[in-house]
């Protein structure tokens, strides 16, 4: 996992729709850690329908760090350590 980094500003168009958006009170909250329900159940029909994936559980993040914090919180307990190389 890394974090992705774009060296080029986006269409004006995307700016607009971003900026449209993030002035809405259900798109300018944080959401929940394993992503939007709706996005998440399609992803798993996609999955199941043209991969043949049984019963999987999708999570979708807002980017590396979100998805490496949900891994540690999911594999370790609370009276686990954890060290980390920088």
């Amino acid at each position: 996992l890394a974090q992705g980094i774009v060296h080029w500003a986006p269409p004006p168009a995307v700016a607009e729709a971003v900026a449209r958006a993030a002035a809405e009170p259900d798109t300018s909250a944080y959401g929940a850690d394993d992503g939007m329900a709706e996005l998440r159940n399609r992803l798993a029909e996609k999955l199941q329908k043209e991969n043949g994936l049984e019963g999987v559980s999708v999570m979708v993040t807002a980017g590396a760090n979100q998805a490496y914090t949900n891994v540690v919180v999911a594999v370790l307990d609370a009276e686990d350590g954890a060290v980390l190389f920088a």
